[in-house]
């Protein structure tokens, strides 16, 4: 069900997004059309015949990653992050919620 630092993959990749100042365009290429071609998977988009799978995060939010859960031994505790996952949905299945 996806990567274990899902809830990180996002809000870490928005802060260097924000520190090269890429374009939206380029960021989420570079972070989920680009990684599913490598993989030849049928995700990355919103689209008829793609796999429905999707993060959603509130980006203003701010979260400081704390170590419990699947995360016990993360490198990135303590450290403040500008987004926090809502969901995550896999083949069309909520497989996280808050």
């Amino acid at each position: 069900h996806g990567m274990i630092s899902a809830e990180f993959h996002y809000p870490l990749n928005l802060q260097l997004r924000d520190e090269m100042n890429l374009s939206w365009a380029r960021f989420f290429s570079s972070i989920a059309e680009r990684p599913a071609g490598l993989l030849r998977m049928k995700v990355g988009q919103i689209e008829k015949g793609y796999e429905a799978s999707m993060v959603v995060f509130e980006e203003k939010e701010e979260k400081v990653v704390m170590s419990k859960g699947l995360t016990k031994n993360s490198p990135f505790e303590g450290t403040r992050l500008q987004s926090r996952l809502c969901a995550h949905i896999v083949k069309g299945e909520k497989v996280y919620a808050v």
